[in-house]
């Protein structure tokens, strides 16, 4: 009985713990450890590749948990990265304007839950944050009004491509997860003076991504132009 009570509650750990980690990415962040704070969001998007992981090993994925990860994911991946956003570009007022806008959707989205496991129903959330902390690196950031409407592709049901074509609708596996996983503990540990090239070029390939990410499925897909672009079956609320 205690191995199965840890057992469930191993992956929740995990996801709850990617809170606490970014919270102390935005304490590092308004005490002048930008690249502490960078560092740290990195880590807590590991940790959310981690607990998925952990619940499907463990065979103990459910709604609830599903539903954890989602809360979580929104105050690491949106609210956090976009605190830091307007606050580094001095609360201006588009600035701020998109940090609401972002955190609204976000949390809006929180209230759906799609079938959908060939593709993602909106632009991700997690372009937010990747724009948004390859842009504390980049010297020129896209503009906030591109952050503006890719908060609006969030919002909307455009189908944008998202895992192996070799896996079926119907699995429940992660997409690409060993890869994700060693990507992202690289670059929590890189040094990043020396990544600056790169970063810039993952800032504007996520934005670019954001912006036209749904046109994939203009040719990819048949039937009538809006059943290509959106996604149209019920979605279901928590």
């Amino acid at each position: 009985m205690t191995f199965l009570l840890a057992r469930r509650i191993i992956p929740d750990t995990i996801t709850a713990f990617t809170g606490v980690v970014g919270t102390f990415a935005l304490y590092a962040f308004f005490h002048g450890e930008r690249d502490l704070a960078v560092r740290l969001l990195i880590l807590a998007l590991l940790l959310d590749v981690l607990d998925g992981m952990a619940a499907r090993v463990l065979g103990i994925a459910s709604k609830q948990g599903e539903l954890l990860d989602r809360l979580f994911d929104r105050y690491y991946q949106v609210i956090v990265p976009a605190i830091i956003y307007a606050h580094h570009n001095n609360w201006s007022y588009d600035a701020t304007l998109y940090a609401g806008l972002v955190i609204t959707v976000s949390l809006w989205r929180v209230t759906r839950r799609v079938r959908a496991r060939l593709y993602f129903v909106g632009a991700p959330l997690f372009l937010h944050t990747i724009a948004i902390l390859t842009s504390l690196y980049v010297e020129k950031p896209a503009p906030t009004y591109a952050l503006i409407v890719l908060s609006i592709a969030s919002l909307l049901p455009l189908k944008y491509y998202r895992r192996n074509p070799r896996h079926s609708e119907k699995d429940n596996k992660g997409t690409y997860a060993e890869a994700r996983i060693a990507i992202l503990a690289v670059m929590a540990l890189l040094p990043y003076e020396r990544l600056s090239l790169v970063l810039g070029v993952v800032h504007y390939l996520a934005i670019v991504y954001g912006l036209l990410g749904w046109a994939y499925y203009l040719y990819a897909d048949k039937g009538s132009l809006s059943n290509r672009v959106f996604y149209r079956e019920r979605v279901e609320g928590y």
